[in-house]
């Protein structure tokens, strides 16, 4: 278990001894968050845990501030229906927008001949990373970067075979005008 305790600034300072002691009576991870993301601080326990997800079972690891589907069951069944409605053959080259810590882009690289990751959180891109060599998956690649350009930057070896996209509640409207421009052959849409 992994709590965050999400607190204003001037509140952080007197809580984080008290969310220390709860935690190490609970047996908890505990985290203290103050404003973004970049304020996160680890106050006990582990900094990461690790699950298995789709029908693979692949191993990934998600520290603290990464987005994880909350739901495991229902994850994994949400990777598989991406898979089937990706239908890879084993030659494509696939780009995952908004791929966080490689919940996508991992699966997708068994059945692919190569996937290039995109995501802003750089510590998303830290785990997709770890995720990739503890899953000995060699064919892939992961930005800590905006996805607004991404698909410019990073097909100069010709169109995307596939985009997946999978992005947070606000959508993903800047990058729209992006596809029209970009030839995408086919676009995978999670919502």
């Amino acid at each position: 278990v992994r709590v965050i305790l999400h607190a204003l600034p001037e509140a952080g300072a007197a809580l984080r001894p008290w969310l220390k002691t709860k935690a190490q009576q609970g047996g908890f991870a505990a985290f203290l968050q103050t404003g973004r993301k970049n304020t996160l601080q680890h106050v006990r326990g582990s900094r990461s845990g690790v699950h298995r997800v789709g029908p693979d079972r692949i191993e990934m690891q998600a520290g603290p501030g990464c987005f994880t589907q909350v739901n495991r069951l229902q994850n994994s069944a949400l990777v598989a229906a991406v898979l089937t409605a990706a239908g890879l053959q084993g030659t494509e080259k696939v780009l995952d927008l908004f791929c966080g810590i490689g919940n996508f882009s991992l699966p997708l690289a068994r059945r692919a001949a190569h996937v290039t990751g995109v995501e802003d959180f750089a510590p998303a891109i830290e785990d997709a990373r770890r995720n990739g060599r503890r899953n000995r998956l060699g064919n892939l690649r992961f930005f800590a970067e905006d996805a607004r350009g991404a698909i410019a930057r990073h097909q100069s070896a010709g169109p995307f075979d596939l985009v997946v996209l999978d992005p947070p509640r606000s959508g993903c409207y800047p990058i729209m005008q992006e596809f029209l421009r970009a030839r995408c052959r086919r676009i995978l849409y999670i919502s």
